[in-house]
């Protein structure tokens, strides 16, 4: 394949995300970029007129394999322990919307099946992780349509997830905007990360700021890079996934103040590294064909409308939303266990700019949306759904 033909396909990959991009701040995060630039490629896919292996043609496939760790990493340098300790909140509320997706799913078994009920619950509140255990385990055992429905569920649960995630959040940036913009202090003493301190009250100036000259763009690359190499290398001794050892890696040295925060925005790659992220779940849309969409739609449709009634019930009929203070956001926080990262850090990133007047009114939605939105995405997609997919392949035979 010649040069010409690779940057051709590589064209038409960056074009969808920039048509996205601009959908996206056109309509100021009504319809989400993520959301038309997965309908872009799963229409092109399904037409013909997009080759189902454009990522792998435009050569950005090799990168896939560890660019997400990487910003996983970043992403942990932004999240302070403190964080974690405020958010527990979000983890609490995603772990009921987790249990509310089961409760939808298992109420609808005399409609769908059990086999279709048990594979649908890891692959709503998961990916591709959680959807290959269900489905391997399904297929072993024969049952070709529930494993074909976990594929389907995997391949447009985002479609889903997007304008719900994106409809609750610019609710939820509308009214932080209005707590920020009539009491600044207040909102920052309630938003943002507690600062660090020394006995003397004054503020303690971290590893990383000291010796700030030393952390140019190809140092902070190499961190980055070299914490994917930690992350996968105790992934081969745990089988744990390397993005939650990135993710804690980055959390540590953050922290810490070892690292800057957002290292891949000091290194001007977190862009770049979102793209390439991104494109590791396109080839999932090219496995979708009509006949399977026309065959499974029915069940797609009521296993939805199940997991949404079921996490409605928990978060909005019953007290799960007092959590976190929100109706909006606490059914925000559960729609992104159909989501998962880094499509929730890019729905934030779009309604911060969607809503936001200037930087710092931009920021100050991240401070608040990115670790209720991104944590979600953790907890529900890259860890329980493991957990919960190895428990319910017990229930196929």
């Amino acid at each position: 394949m010649s040069n010409l033909e690779i940057v051709s396909y590589l064209l038409v990959v960056t074009g969808i995300y920039a048509i996205g991009e601009f959908v996206g701040a056109s309509t100021k995060a009504r319809v989400s970029s993520v959301f038309v630039s997965m309908l872009i490629f799963l229409v092109g896919f399904l037409s013909g007129v997009i080759p189902g292996d454009i990522i792998e043609l435009s050569t950005l496939q090799p990168l896939t394999k560890w660019a997400g760790a990487c910003i996983v990493f970043h992403m942990g340098t932004t999240i302070k322990l403190t964080d974690f300790k405020r958010e527990w909140r979000t983890v609490a509320t995603a772990m009921i919307g987790m249990i509310g997706v089961m409760i939808g799913c298992v109420a609808i078994i005399p409609f769908i099946g059990k086999a279709n009920a048990v594979v649908a619950i890891p692959c709503v509140t998961g990916a591709i992780h959680a959807t290959r255990i269900i489905t391997t385990a399904a297929s072993e055992l024969g049952l070709v349509t529930a494993a074909a429905l976990g594929t389907c569920i995997y391949g447009i649960q985002s479609f889903v997830g997007t304008p719900i995630a994106s409809f609750c959040g610019r609710i939820e940036a509308n009214r932080l905007m209005g707590e920020f913009r009539a009491d600044k202090e207040a909102y920052y003493k309630k938003y943002s990360s507690t600062q660090v301190v020394d006995a003397s009250g004054n503020r303690k100036v971290p590893f990383w700021e000291k010796h700030e000259k030393y952390f140019g763009n190809f140092t902070c690359i190499a961190i980055a890079v070299f914490a994917a190499y930690i992350a996968n290398w105790i992934q081969t001794f745990t089988n744990i996934n390397s993005t939650v050892w990135a993710l804690f890696i980055g959390v540590a040295l953050g922290t810490l103040g070892i690292v800057p925060n957002g290292i891949l925005v000091r290194a001007k790659t977190q862009g770049f590294l979102n793209m390439i992220t991104f494109c590791s779940v396109i080839p999932n849309l090219a496995k979708v064909s009509l006949d399977m969409l026309a065959s499974l739609l029915l069940l797609l449709v009521v296993i939805f409308v199940a997991a949404m009634v079921g996490i409605a019930l928990l978060v909005l009929v019953l007290p799960g939303w007092k959590l976190v203070g929100s109706k909006t956001l606490s059914f925000g926080i559960c729609a992104c266990q159909l989501l998962g990262f880094p499509s929730t850090l890019l729905i934030s990133e779009d309604i911060a700019k969607a809503i936001g007047t200037n930087k710092e009114e931009e920021d100050a939605i991240l401070m608040r949306l990115t670790p209720a939105y991104v944590i979600s995405g953790m907890v529900s997609v890259t860890t329980i759904s493991v957990v919960i997919a190895s428990f319910f392949v017990n229930f196929l035979g």
